[in-house]
């Protein structure tokens, strides 16, 4: 069984690979949740298989007062540089300017409301 991520159509990435031993193992269903792969059979057997090299799922959180959004995630993506665009499927996107501020276990950087409606991103670089 090969598993491919295809998160990026035009690039797919194989990232696991796995041969079933001479065992009676015969897959009858299959779920992908963040980075595992869970493959069960008729018999109510299990497997469990971390897929290496998917990133963690990051989840970037907006806040909205009447002047102003804050930008929030995870401080364990460190690294990954906040975009902006005004159409979300530009294939240039901003950097956010500002300096996020670690509060806690989490990156938050507050921007104002002006202008035009934007999307936000996180891209790891």
């Amino acid at each position: 069984m090969t598993t491919i991520d295809f998160r990026d159509p035009s690039n797919p990435l194989r990232v696991s690979e796995w041969t079933p031993t001479a065992s009676t193992f015969s897959p009858a269903g299959s779920a992908v949740w963040r980075n595992h792969l869970y493959l069960a059979d008729s018999d109510q057997t299990l497997l469990t298989f971390r897929i290496n090299g998917l990133p963690e799922e990051i989840r970037l959180e907006v806040l909205a007062t009447t002047d102003e959004l804050r930008l929030r995630w995870p401080a364990t993506a460190s690294g990954f540089a906040l975009e902006s665009s005004v159409v979300p499927t530009a294939t240039t996107w901003d950097p956010v300017p500002g300096t996020p501020q670690l509060n806690g276990d989490d990156y938050e950087l507050t921007v104002p409301m002006d202008g035009p409606a934007r999307f936000f991103r996180l891209r790891k670089p």
